[in-house]
């Protein structure tokens, strides 16, 4: 029977430092051990595979937001053309917002999970939310500014048809996650087009079912 798990894509800047394959390796090798066929799949693979449900004709560019890397794939009829992460995330947010305001991550964090609309005006809200709005928006358009860096560098990414673009993980949760990312995304410009932004529905499994 197989077992499929989910591992992060290489993390840009990282050379040999963030070994993917030892650690892929390592734990195919446990599994396997317990009699287990092991497969191994990007995260931002399942998560494009959880929403469209058609592993061999999936066509999307997958972000999965995570708490310590952001992980980006891209798929074109079920084969992945680029795999990345970023070390830019949901930690990340908290860290800076609270160095930022002079308060402890874990108030940040509690104003994040509770309070926090990414589409109000930022200078009417508390400081705290304030700096939780501004690292938020720097994340996404780092992200996605990356991504398009990303396409134009590689000679062997050169898609005609539109692609559907797929959001998830623990960090799209706060409300005006997907509208702000909307947003950010049709203010930059992109060396592709894309047909619509899909937020999947349930973002703290959606890794699991794809698998």
């Amino acid at each position: 029977e197989k077992c499929v798990f989910s591992i992060p894509a290489p993390l840009i800047g990282a050379g040999d430092e963030f070994n993917v394959e030892y650690h892929s390796l390592s734990l195919s090798s446990l599994i396997n051990s317990l009699g287990f066929d092991p497969v191994p799949l990007n995260e931002a693979y399942a998560v494009i595979i959880s929403e469209l449900q058609k592993a061999g004709d999936v066509t999307g560019l997958g972000f999965s937001f995570g708490a310590g890397l952001v992980n980006v794939a891209f798929v074109y009829k079920g084969m992945s053309l680029f795999e990345f992460s970023i070390n830019r995330s949901g930690d990340f947010i908290d860290s800076q917002s609270a160095a930022a305001c002079g308060v402890s991550e874990s108030i940040i964090n509690h104003i994040k999970e509770n309070d926090l609309d990414l589409t109000e005006d930022e200078y009417e809200v508390s400081p705290e939310q304030r700096a939780l709005i501004f690292t938020h928006k720097h994340i996404i358009k780092n992200t996605i500014k990356t991504v398009a860096n990303t396409f134009e560098m590689r000679t062997n990414v050169n898609i005609i048809e539109p692609l559907p673009i797929i959001i998830s993980g623990g960090t799209t949760l706060p409300k005006g996650f997907v509208e702000t990312f909307k947003e950010i995304l049709e203010q930059t410009d992109l060396p592709f087009e894309y047909t619509e932004v899909i937020a999947v529905e349930d973002r703290l499994t959606s890794v699991a079912k794809g698998c």
